[in-house]
């Protein structure tokens, strides 16, 4: 075993003062009595720091945007970093949905009703945002869309994740709702495990520039061609139907 140096102990300040010494030998059995001022408590220094920050705020000004620099560029690393990782990576990949704040908008959309478009740019791979809705089963969805549309609701907004989850977001849903498909999407929609469950997940295919809207490929399965749905995307590869 390695010797330890011995460290001196240290020197007893001769201005510190021991408790009061009690005739009846112990304190619990005194009245009521005031401190003097050197007995007691020195106050809480927060109010003390607060000043020292706000004085060196006023002094320096300049290395409080730099901070501000840094950690935007910590939070858009990290963003990057999180978009790259395996759908393994489930615990980061929660904490991403969690935490995701893009600043996106609702509008009046060319393709079809309603669309959501991002207000600031986004990075090929980068997280834009969940698809939420109440989960359910395959069975409940098919009695939910019989009694929405009964109830005269002309859009159901369903995200089959497998054969017997399904996400409805009609009612308790967000924007990711909204998002409308295309065939040659900007975005796309991605199955993450976090936990136990599993979730939707839009990511950006290529870079999106601000106002732009967003879409993705919804691929629903082929139907009779008396069930088909008509695509409205207009780009040069769109199939002409949804499914």
């Amino acid at each position: 075993m390695a010797e330890q140096d011995q460290l001196p102990e240290p020197a007893r300040s001769e201005s510190l003062s021991l408790p009061p010494v009690h005739a009846t030998g112990s304190v619990r059995t005194e009245g009521f009595y005031r401190l003097a001022k050197r007995q007691a408590a020195p106050k809480s220094p927060k109010r003390g720091f607060a000043a020292d920050a706000k004085r060196d705020q006023n002094q320096e000004p300049d290395d409080t945007a730099d901070v501000l620099s840094s950690r935007r560029s910590d939070r858009a690393d990290r963003r990057r970093f999180c978009a790259a990782l395996p759908a393994a990576s489930t615990v980061l990949q929660g904490n991403a949905l969690a935490s995701r704040k893009k600043s996106l908008q609702l509008f009046r959309s060319s393709i079809h009703a309603w669309g959501v478009r991002t207000t600031e740019p986004l990075l090929a791979g980068e997280l834009v945002i969940e698809y939420i809705g109440e989960i359910i089963s395959a069975r409940v969805a098919d009695i939910r869309e019989k009694q929405y549309e009964r109830s005269g609701i002309g859009s159901s907004y369903f995200f089959k994740v497998d054969d017997d989850m399904i996400i409805d977001a009609t009612k308790q849903g967000n924007l990711a709702r909204y998002i409308n498909h295309s065939c040659m999407p900007n975005c796309k929609a991605r199955v993450v495990t976090v936990g136990t469950t599993r979730r939707i997940a839009i990511y950006a295919l290529r870079a999106i520039r601000p106002g732009e809207e967003l879409s993705y490929d919804y691929k629903f399965a082929d139907e009779p061609e008396e069930d088909k749905i008509p695509c409205w995307c207009g780009t040069k590869r769109c199939r002409g139907f949804l499914n």
